[in-house]
């Protein structure tokens, strides 16, 4: 899954990718050798870039852009 059209950084697409297919604060944290701190610092980071307030409505966004692709794709 590539979110890179969102425009996030790497690590920060790393992050929405892993979030996206249900990994918890502390796993992301562990998969990534970072802090559950810093993980919550990107999502932060994450919804201001995309305006966006909720984990629900990131995925929410990433589902829709999925779709849109697959869609796309079809055309």
């Amino acid at each position: 899954m590539a979110v890179v059209k969102l425009g996030l950084t790497q690590r920060e697409s790393q992050i929405v990718e892993k979030f996206a297919i249900g990994r918890s604060t502390q796993a992301l944290a562990n998969e990534l050798f970072i802090s559950a701190a810093t993980v919550r610092t990107h999502l932060r980071k994450i919804f201001t870039k995309l305006n966006i307030g909720s984990r629900v409505e990131l995925l929410s966004m990433v589902v829709s852009r999925i779709l849109e692709d697959i869609d796309d794709r079809a055309d």
